[in-house]
């Protein structure tokens, strides 16, 4: 508890994380602004223009800029101290490695968690008051709390993504640019595979593994364009385990080697 206590002073206490934070609630900020425009546009429009105005869910910004943030917080929390040499500190108050990284995982988790449902909460609560009763797709139904609280294991799963990576590259741009191929270029690539592939590999890419933990189909809520899910939701919750063991086991036996 003392090392977590160390970690928590850490994480509270970096810049980086309130910076973080702040472009989280900006993104929250924006979801109303473009809710505004939509509302707007709405009903600038006839009846015949009005029955084709749909939009995606807008919560799904703030969740994917929080699941960035915490990938970069979860990196930096490993590979400032290598780079500033606090590591050195750190590692002589705590010398057994797995309790580092422990300690680190639970206040990233635990931020993680808090968060992503904090920041799709937010943005859903927004930009659903500002939609009000208007009858546009995706708002004219109340909200799945599920849709919700999965955002809290999607980011948490990302901050310790950023550790695990972290710690076995030790640098945080290699780090970084590891987690946005794997957030941005490995979904599209997988979309565009031949069948039945596509549909197999993007069941496990990362930024589809929340819908199918909250049992949503992207293809009945995004459109017919995108991909069936093929995972249930204890099979998304195993995949996002396995995510998390796959990146930190390599890492921890490298620290553990040092």
């Amino acid at each position: 508890m003392n090392a977590v206590h160390a970690e928590w002073i850490k994480f509270r206490t970096t810049r980086a994380t309130w910076i973080g934070l702040a472009a989280i609630a900006a993104t929250v900020a924006g979801t109303g602004a473009l809710a505004l425009y939509v509302a707007s546009m709405y009903d600038g429009a006839d009846a015949t223009r009005r029955a084709t105005i749909a939009v995606a869910p807008l919560e799904e910004m703030a969740l994917f800029v929080a699941q960035l943030v915490f990938a970069v917080l979860g990196a930096l929390s490993l590979t400032a101290e290598y780079r500033s040499g606090l590591v050195r500190t750190t590692f002589t108050a705590v010398p057994r490695r797995w309790a580092v990284l422990a300690a680190k995982a639970a206040v990233l988790t635990a931020a993680g968690l808090l968060t992503g449902v904090a920041a799709m909460a937010a943005a859903r609560g927004l930009t659903g008051a500002i939609i009000g009763d208007r009858p546009i797709p995706e708002y004219d139904e109340p909200v799945r709390l599920a849709d919700l609280l999965v955002g809290g294991p999607s980011v948490a799963m990302f901050a310790l993504i950023g550790l695990g990576l972290g710690a076995l590259t030790r640098s945080a741009v290699a780090t970084i640019g590891t987690v946005f191929a794997l957030w941005y270029i490995v979904p599209i690539v997988a979309m565009n595979l031949p069948a039945p592939w596509d549909d197999r590999i993007s069941s496990i890419v990362l930024t589809r593994l929340h819908t199918e933990l909250a049992g949503v189909d992207p293809a009945v809520k995004y459109g017919d364009h995108m991909p069936s899910a093929l995972l249930s939701p204890w099979a998304a919750a195993a995949v996002m385990t396995g995510y998390v063991l796959l990146v930190n086991l390599p890492g921890y036996l490298r620290a553990r080697r040092d």
